[in-house]
């Protein structure tokens, strides 16, 4: 197996050449790659509806950034690079579920193409290329590249520092150590879990100690390098070390996160990066076993097993043990920064393939396991069962039919799964469908608060408001079922519903002045509503 493996010199070998390729012809893979995962991440990527953790992205980022410095400060200070990407590319395209998702789409494209150099360097054009076309169908990297969330693009730079690593135990200058370091302390700041990504580094230069690298790579080391790894990354882990600090004096945000137990096991081989889609992790656990013997058996001091291995098995392992010596750190989604390695080691086995064509077919076959998930990936409730988009259209839609001018009033009531947030989140998600209405129980709003979401009233407080209205409606969760409740309190000013829908989740309620029922306060002006 070994000897099938490593038979694949890379297309640009002197050796086999007699001249070193133009760097454009070698741009035409990795960019053909790239462009074709970047299609798949962004197909459709607009249909699904928001959810909890994307509104908490479009809360966040469409503040100023005296505001969102603020937020940081006491709230999510472990996602405030993203964030702060995310304003500007608010700032520069607007806000719309599709800009929203945009960056991860083209994070996806991006990691598949450096993906395809990475590989390169180390085996050859027909598993780094294999490797690239195989990453965007894996059902993890299909929702990460739909998600207005970092997870894709902790993958990107996962690949990155990954490839810089590889570079400067190439070079092995102290520039490129510091390069290496420098890059690992933006990575750690954007995604604070990719310092296992970095440990999974440290293991893999320790596996290359005293040994020369695989003839298939064509690197030289003429130190060694582990204790230039050493320094690299101490420097990076202090200099990051007060973000840390903060990071963990907000650890009360991930609380929820189950203790490792049976379903742990679960979630690893469904889940995590097979985003419970049975047949393709099958598929995928099975490529991986083989990978791993083909890796392990193959000739001493291979980077490629050195590389790949730490980098799929460490920071799961770790995550894990920590996870349960410490306090409950894992969740399957953390772990999509380690699928372009999961991509690498799926593909190893098809080298195994005596032609191409057949290497092909088993793309395909794989494609045929990953259509299924790529499909529901992209239906308008894939998000946590969220039908945020349906409501919105709801609200739009009965607003339209309305005469000009009449008073809108919204009741956000509250958000199933989420104590700490309202219906509101659906405001944040699709503005343009609440322009213009009143939040009745409104009392500061999110921007303006040291958290995440806003802050409220009683509704029992708020009837007058609801009196200068024209129509009011309630959004709430079918488990905390507010209907009754404010139904009643609405009655004592005669208001009553006139419709009713229900959603996925949530209940929405139309209701109007009918009896006549004189005020119960003075009207509001308009500087106090």
């Amino acid at each position: 197996m070994t000897t099938l493996l490593a038979r694949q010199a890379p297309a640009s070998s002197p050796q086999r050449t007699g001249h070193a390729p133009r760097r454009g012809a070698r741009a035409i893979a990795p960019a053909a790659v790239g462009a074709f995962a970047f299609l798949v991440a962004v197909a459709g990527n607009w249909i699904p509806a928001l959810w909890y953790d994307e509104a908490a992205t479009v809360t966040s980022a469409t503040r100023t950034w005296a505001q969102l410095f603020t937020e940081i400060q006491h709230v999510d200070a472990v996602h405030a690079a993203y964030y702060s990407v995310m304003h500007l590319v608010f700032e520069t395209l607007g806000y719309s579920p599709f800009t929203l998702r945009l960056p991860s789409a083209i994070a996806v494209g991006a990691t598949a193409a450096l993906l395809v150099v990475l590989v390169r360097m180390m085996q050859g054009s027909r598993l780094a290329i294999t490797s690239g076309i195989i990453y965007p169908l894996i059902p993890r990297v299909a929702w990460s590249g739909g998600e207005g969330r970092s997870y894709a693009i902790s993958a990107l730079l996962a690949v990155t520092i990954t490839l810089l690593l590889v570079v400067t135990l190439h070079r092995d200058r102290a520039r490129w150590w510091v390069i290496y370091g420098a890059a690992v302390l933006v990575a750690c700041t954007f995604f604070l879990y990719l310092a296992f990504i970095v440990l999974a580094h440290g293991l893999t230069v320790f596996a290359l100690r005293h040994r020369a690298l695989s003839p298939a790579a064509r690197l030289g080391m003429r130190r060694h390098p582990f204790r230039h790894w050493l320094v690299a990354a101490g420097a990076a882990g202090s200099a990051a070390l007060p973000f840390a600090v903060l990071v963990m004096t907000q650890g009360y945000q991930i609380k929820s996160l189950s203790p490792i137990s049976s379903l742990t096991v679960r979630a690893v081989f469904l889940t995590q990066w097979f985003l419970k889609s049975p047949g393709f992790s099958v598929i995928g656990w099975l490529l991986i076993a083989v990978a791993v013997v083909v890796l392990l058996i193959g000739r001493r001091g291979s980077i490629l097993a050195a590389v790949v291995l730490p980098a799929v098995i460490a920071p799961t392992l770790v995550l894990i043990v920590v996870s349960a010596v410490y306090q409950p750190l894992y969740s399957p989604h953390y772990l999509t920064m380690c699928a372009p390695f999961v991509a690498i080691a799926m593909a190893v086995p098809l080298m195994l393939l005596p032609s191409r064509w057949l290497t092909l077919a088993a793309i395909l076959l794989i494609a045929v396991f990953a259509l299924p998930n790529l499909v529901s990936e992209r239906a308008t409730e894939a998000k946590e069962q969220s039908a945020w988009s349906k409501v919105a259209d709801l609200i739009a839609n009965q607003r339209a039919a309305t005469a000009p001018g009449t008073e809108t009033d919204i009741i956000y009531g509250p958000l199933r799964y989420h104590l700490a947030a309202t219906t509101r989140t659906i405001e944040y998600a699709y503005p343009a469908a609440f322009a213009g209405t009143v939040d009745v129980t409104l009392s500061t709003p999110a921007a303006e608060r040291k958290g995440l979401w806003e802050s409220h009233h009683r509704l029992a407080d708020d009837l007058p408001v609801v009196q200068q209205a024209d129509v009011a409606y309630l959004i709430t969760s079918v488990k905390q079922d507010r209907r009754p409740v404010y139904g009643s309190e609405l009655a004592t000013i005669g208001w009553h519903a006139t419709a009713s829908w229900h959603f996925k989740n949530l209940n929405v309620v139309r209701y109007a002045f009918t009896n006549g029922t004189a005020q119960i306060a003075a009207p509001l002006s308009p500087s106090q509503r």
